[in-house]
């Protein structure tokens, strides 16, 4: 389960497709129109009414008010022909075929590759991250996704789990250690290998200093 604030309004999202809001600070709460029932993992507001949430089977919704009402922008179905014929066409190189046939792996069993995490910079710029080295991207307000598997230094296809914009960058963390950077100006996530070697979970930090958290309560700072 996921908890945000969409202006000043709460914002929860769970198992079988919960959606629940707030605004009375919690003291009670509506359920949302929901299109899915797959366990969702992830939400956030850029703005007060613009929101996404991400989970399982490869599900991204939107809301346009505040959390009221979803859409289904993607799910593992559509992701999965839409993204491996995005591939298949511009396979250009051994980056983009190895991104290609790694989402041939990932969808072999089906549509369930669950987005761990969902964040965006602005109403139109947002990032998914999830399994086996899914991350996608959108410059529409999610009206498009577009697979970035060949945008990252992740050749082992580790897991990401989490995605976060601090102080003006971008990274994302996951397994082994590893902490990705955003290169704007090359439009590709470049790591920095940490030397531990467990999973972190989640990124937080400022200008100055920067936190990833992980697993058996590990916490590195830098």
């Amino acid at each position: 389960m996921a908890i945000t604030r969409a202006g000043e309004r709460l914002v929860a999202v769970g198992p079988r497709g919960l959606i629940v809001g707030s605004d009375d600070h919690g003291k009670t709460w509506s359920q949302a129109k929901v299109p899915v029932q797959s366990d969702l993992l992830s939400v956030h507001f850029p703005t007060a009414l613009d929101g996404w949430a991400a989970g399982h089977d490869g599900v991204i919704l939107h809301t346009a008010d505040g959390g009221k009402s979803w859409v289904k922008q993607l799910d593992g179905r559509v992701a999965g022909d839409t993204f491996k014929a995005y591939y298949s066409k511009n396979a250009a190189g051994p980056v983009a075929t190895a991104a290609l046939a790694q989402l041939e792996q990932n969808y072999k069993a089906g549509a369930a590759l669950p987005f761990l995490d969902i964040w965006f910079e602005s109403a139109e710029t947002g990032f998914a991250v999830g399994s086996f080295g899914m991350v996608v991207a959108t410059t529409d307000g999610g009206k498009t996704w577009e697979p970035w598997l060949d945008r990252i230094d992740n050749s082992q296809s580790l897991n990401l789990n989490a995605v976060r914009g601090i102080a003006g960058d971008i990274y994302i963390v996951g397994e082994h250690g590893q902490v990705y950077r955003l290169d704007r100006a090359q439009r590709r996530f470049t790591k920095t290998d940490t030397g531990y070697n467990g999973s972190f979970f989640g990124i937080t930090g400022n200008g100055e200093t920067l936190l990833a958290y992980g697993l058996r309560g590990t916490a590195y700072r830098a």
